[in-house]
């Protein structure tokens, strides 16, 4: 959702029946959760994993990276 002032609002949602005692549908219920963060966050990610990449690619020898127990990551 784009705000008046040009941000952005990401919604998630979620639609529901809910129903009657005798098992017919007897309307929806529709569920809003504000993910701005979450999406926000996820694109730093992403944007932050791009230049690495970038940076890796430019480099002059060939890189790799292990973890604690000496296990190769990449």
């Amino acid at each position: 959702y784009e705000r008046d002032d040009g941000s952005r609002m990401w919604l998630k949602w979620e639609v529901r029946p809910w129903y009657e005692p005798n098992g017919n549908i007897g309307g929806l219920l529709m569920l809003t959760e504000d993910i701005t963060a979450r999406k926000q966050t996820e694109e730093a990610l992403f944007d932050a994993q791009q230049i690495l990449q970038i940076a890796v690619d430019c480099m002059p020898q060939r890189a790799f990276w292990k973890d604690r127990e000496s296990r190769y990551l990449g």
